[in-house]
């Protein structure tokens, strides 16, 4: 998102990228199909709603509670992912001004392509953390591998451990990066309100691969309990899901 010369960073300032790559299209296509059967509360296109964020906080003594509603209402026009023209040679914006973040899916992917590499250069047992997890086959002396989630609230102690063995766990919460110190206002943005996660929470999914447990994690923080759960239901690859 930060190096100019990246296909994310073309596609941003230009608003269509030629001849993208078979890993950035794949993962594009994965995201938008994501965004469809959440009914769009896991969308890439909030990067402008996000610059609108940082921008508003940029500033001293910003409102805590965020940007007007009247500049959120505006960026929310360029926000959605039914908006991305995808082809096998050219990616392209229906709109001036969108742009594409991957920070809800970006780590979770690369978790899964460290793991496949891992795996087909012979590697059976290991635990692959590179902010998401993969657990790779057992530990080396048979037992699952286990991995802490910390809490919501100091965002230092373990507040639940799981076991896991060729499954993946994503934790999305937004104590991880707040605007402000004395703000509520986290980078879990909201694409159909604007709005931002509850703080002080946190959800955790151990699913089949790392991106799915990355995107549906950033999913449910954004959606009531009771929703989230009946998404999960229509899900295949989804085993358990952790709100703390």
């Amino acid at each position: 998102l930060y190096r100019s010369g990246s296909e994310l960073s073309r596609l941003n300032s230009q608003g269509n990228l030629a001849h993208p790559s078979i890993e950035f299209l794949t993962l594009l296509s994965d995201a938008i199909a994501f965004s469809t059967n959440s009914s769009g509360i896991f969308d890439v296109t909030v990067q402008p709603l996000w610059q609108l964020y940082a921008k508003h906080f940029a500033y001293p003594k910003a409102d805590p509670k965020g940007p007007r509603q009247s500049e959120i209402d505006r960026i929310l026009q360029l926000v959605g992912s039914d908006k991305i023209i995808l082809d096998t040679d050219r990616i392209s914006f229906e709109k001036a001004g969108m742009g594409v973040t991957l920070n809800g899916v970006a780590q979770g992917f690369i978790t899964d392509r460290i793991t496949d590499l891992l795996k087909s250069a012979g590697f059976e047992n290991v635990m692959v953390s590179l902010g998401e997890n993969f657990a790779l086959g057992s530990k080396p002396d048979g037992d699952d591998w286990r991995a802490g989630i910390i809490s919501p609230i100091d965002g230092k102690t373990i507040a639940k451990a799981v076991t896991l063995k060729d499954k993946a766990l994503a934790t999305s919460g937004g104590y991880g990066s707040p605007f402000g110190s004395n703000s509520m206002a986290n980078h879990l943005l909201n694409p159909k309100t604007g709005k931002t996660a509850a703080i002080k929470a946190s959800v955790s999914v151990v699913a089949d691969t790392a991106t799915t447990a990355d995107m549906v994690s950033t999913a449910l923080s954004l959606m009531p309990k009771n929703a989230g759960q009946s998404l999960v239901r229509k899900m295949s690859g989804v085993d358990q899901v952790i709100y703390l």
